[in-house]
């Protein structure tokens, strides 16, 4: 079975109130945040139109407890459109999976050896 690479880098964005912190994670099919990220975003808590179990790293299943709909921005200012699920319990505030991250056409630069997202249209 051939396994895509998954690449695990921390990115600071600013939410109106203050800066903060996410993973954008290529392994991840889903985004995630957590309900405080959330409330700093100014998202609201939606239901899920049917039921969703997310599966972790060590396979444990955990249950989202809605998900939310908002914009996101980085260097470029320009805003995006972020759906999450959330996620009552995990390390990282934010995580931007495949999801966001194809839907957008971002990719991940390797080529200055800095950590920055880059538009793949440009």
């Amino acid at each position: 079975m051939h396994e895509q690479p998954m690449y695990l880098f921390p990115y600071c964005f600013t939410t109106a109130t203050k800066p903060s912190h996410l993973l954008a994670d290529t392994g991840a099919v889903t985004s995630l945040i957590t309900p405080s990220q959330a409330a700093l975003m100014g998202a609201k808590l939606q239901p899920l139109r049917r039921a969703v179990v997310i599966h972790g790293i060590g396979g444990q299943a955990l249950l989202p407890l809605g998900r939310i709909q908002t914009t996101i921005s980085f260097e470029d200012q320009r805003p995006r459109h972020l759906e999450a699920l959330v996620m009552d319990k995990f390390p990282t505030s934010l995580i931007l999976g495949l999801d966001f991250l194809s839907c957008e056409q971002l990719a991940i630069s390797f080529s200055d050896r800095a950590r920055h997202l880059c538009d793949t249209q440009q």
